[in-house]
């Protein structure tokens, strides 16, 4: 088969010359970039006739079932959870809204002194400042 995004199991294996169906895909083993797949039958009268070794599969994708249909799959990534599997989240919940909006006015106060200051205008950063005591 050409490159493609591994199958899934159940997906529909097909002979390309015949156009018949070969089988279900049972197991999915070897690498994820090349992967290998098993048709189980229950007896030999099953398997269709004509197949032998180097006989060309290929797959539909209407009968397809991708593993994953995510480009991602072939990147290096890491492992991002916490402690007991959690997912790590940037997300803050709040349980009151006035709190989360003054978080949030905060966030923003802070990444604009952070932009002042690398952008040298120290006058707005004093006039910044003057303002919160007053407040």
């Amino acid at each position: 088969m050409e490159k493609h995004n591994p199958l899934n199991e159940g997906s529909i294996l097909w002979i390309t010359e015949t156009r018949l169906p070969l089988g279900l895909v049972d197991e999915i083993f070897g690498f994820a970039k090349n992967p290998y797949y098993v048709v189980r039958y229950n007896s030999e009268e099953e398997v269709s006739s004509g197949i032998h070794e180097g006989t060309l599969i290929s797959f539909v994708v209407d009968f397809a079932n991708h593993v994953l249909n995510d480009k991602n799959l072939y990147q290096k990534g890491y492992d991002a959870s916490g402690e007991n599997e959690e997912e790590i989240s940037n997300y803050i919940e709040f349980s009151d809204e006035d709190k989360e909006a003054k978080y949030k006015r905060m966030k923003q106060t802070a990444m604009r002194r952070k932009a002042d200051k690398k952008s040298g205008n120290q006058e707005t950063e004093a006039r910044k400042r003057a303002q919160a005591k007053n407040e």
